[in-house]
């Protein structure tokens, strides 16, 4: 198995706040009905505006890096990044699926491993998604008896069996290529199931306006196995630009297509096959 990375949504992959607090999303939202492509194009910017830009460049440096297939055998793919996930305490799963779609946007890939069922499981629209795995808080395999259930092993276990991942949860090795990011305290139960580095806590939760200056997460132990398994990834310049369309690069390619753009050669093309 190769590294599985599984992300917190609110206040880690993104300041959340927006969402609820900023004036032209209500006024988008209040008219009701469908979402004109001018709306959406809106939201999507948004969104793009407020991302915790250290986590997006992970996320986006590890999905280059995920098989090009999944129809190999698992001990045939040689697999760097195994899967990229979501798991979140939210329950908005149109929000949910803008956020996935800004980062399939941005960089031309979906997930090699997402099938929809694995996401209409957490009511999410029929689509390619770029994460490998959404769980958001009502799927059907969450605890049911809080508003705010624990993230633990158990959760990423079931995911990676869903993307038929072969995962030995006692199996120390295994645990040691999970990466988890959170920005919950006290930590979450999975805090105790994997190594200390592992846990990346983004410190303080992330917020759009205070982060640059007051960040003190450490996000040395994934940086360092990137660059173990990458050593391309230097070349790796940033944030692409924003973009609302899915073939801003050429339609979107599965698994570890990588899109020149946010890279030092910086063509807007992909690979035939």
């Amino acid at each position: 198995m190769g590294l599985v990375l599984v992300f917190d949504l609110d206040e880690t992959v993104i300041d959340t706040t927006f969402w609820v607090n900023d004036p032209d999303i209500k006024k988008i939202f209040s008219q009701g009905g469908f979402l004109s492509p001018d709306e959406t194009n809106i939201l999507k910017k948004k969104i793009y505006d407020n991302l915790n830009k250290k986590v997006a460049e992970i996320i986006l440096r590890a999905a280059n890096l995920r098989p090009h297939t999944r129809f190999l055998p698992q001990w045939a793919r040689n697999e760097k990044v195994s899967a990229i996930c979501l798991l979140t305490n939210n329950l908005d799963k149109r929000y949910t699926a803008l956020i996935d779609e800004v980062f399939q946007n941005i960089s031309g890939l979906y997930g090699s491993g997402g099938k929809y069922e694995n996401f209409k499981r957490s009511g999410l629209f029929r689509r390619p998604y770029f994460f490998d795995y959404i769980m958001i808080r009502n799927h059907p395999n969450r605890p049911k008896n809080t508003d705010n259930p624990p993230k633990r092993l158990e959760d990423v276990n079931r995911m990676l069996e869903s993307l038929k991942i072969k995962f030995d949860i006692l199996n120390h090795n295994n645990n040691s290529n999970l990466f988890f990011f959170d920005d919950r305290v006290p930590k979450h139960v999975i805090q105790s199931q994997i190594p200390d580095a592992n846990y990346i806590q983004i410190n303080p939760p992330f917020d759009i306006n205070n982060n640059a200056a007051d960040d003190k997460t450490d996000y040395s132990a994934i940086l360092d196995r990137l660059d173990s398994i990458d050593h391309k990834g230097k070349e790796f310049r940033g944030m692409p630009p924003f973009c609302t369309e899915r073939n801003c690069f050429g339609r979107p390619k599965g698994g570890s297509r990588r899109i020149k753009n946010g890279f030092k050669n910086r063509r807007r093309t992909v690979k035939s096959t």
